[in-house]
């Protein structure tokens, strides 16, 4: 069963949809589980203030409960996109899919400054992998998660969809979703280097560090054009830093 994101302004909407969800789940027998800043211990004025400490919180608490028989909810307004792509990339490390659910209200109003310093910082959905399927009604949601697959096949990521792309460009755009995704998540996580290539960072990395490995990487690298081979070949450099 998939991972189902919230992506909207926190609020009664929100909170409703949630509780259809899992009203839904129970009357089917299907094990579910919330993931929220609230059921965390958060206070809605720590959702900015405590943002990175926050995300890795829910980051582990969807990683423990996630799996093929196990349907997670994630609570939160999911409004930064390289978060959602974090668990997207969980959700197929648990050879499960994932789809948003969204509340997003371009005409909400903030009614104090923290739903302004919150509503300032919304990125919106992408038309990218990661970013769909988008639903906007509980049933819908629900429906696709648990709706019978003969098999999860792992589909191709928005970087895949494109022909091969030279060593320096590969090299750089790895560089850079490990460097985002510790600064949103934490030092350990897993970041994708390239389509099915991960690589599992176990400690903060600097910039420096990640752009001299890449640098020596590029200096003797012999193998072929092909990027499979490459980020596999790169992930195996960054394990021996």
């Amino acid at each position: 069963m998939p991972l189902i994101m919230l992506f909207g302004q926190p609020g009664p909407v929100q909170d409703d949809l949630v509780k259809q969800v899992l009203n839904l789940a129970t009357q089917s027998n299907y094990p579910v589980s919330e993931v929220s800043p609230t059921i965390l211990g958060f206070s809605q004025s720590e959702l900015i203030s405590k943002q990175s400490y926050l995300n890795k919180q829910l980051y582990q608490a969807v990683q423990n409960h996630l799996s093929q028989q196990h349907l997670v909810i994630v609570n939160h307004s999911n409004h930064l996109k390289s978060f959602r792509y974090e668990l997207f990339c969980l959700a197929r490390e648990k050879k499960t899919s994932s789809c948003v659910l969204s509340t997003y209200n371009p005409q909400f109003i903030p009614q104090n400054d923290q739903e302004i310093d919150l509503c300032s910082r919304f990125e919106l959905l992408l038309e990218a992998e990661w970013d769909t399927p988008v639903f906007t009604t509980s049933n819908e949601a629900f429906e696709f998660s648990t709706q019978p697959k003969k098999k999860f096949a792992k589909k191709a990521t928005a970087m895949n969809k494109f022909k091969q792309i030279p060593l320096f460009e590969l090299l750089q755009g790895a560089i850079q979703r490990i460097n985002q995704q510790q600064s949103t998540i934490g030092a350990v996580c897993n970041v994708q280097l390239y389509d099915s290539v991960y690589f599992t960072c176990t400690r903060q990395y600097s910039i420096l560090d990640l752009k001299n490995v890449s640098e020596a990487f590029k200096k003797g690298y012999v193998g072929s054009g092909d990027n499979y081979e490459q980020a596999e070949g790169f992930r195996k450099a960054l394990e021996q830093m």
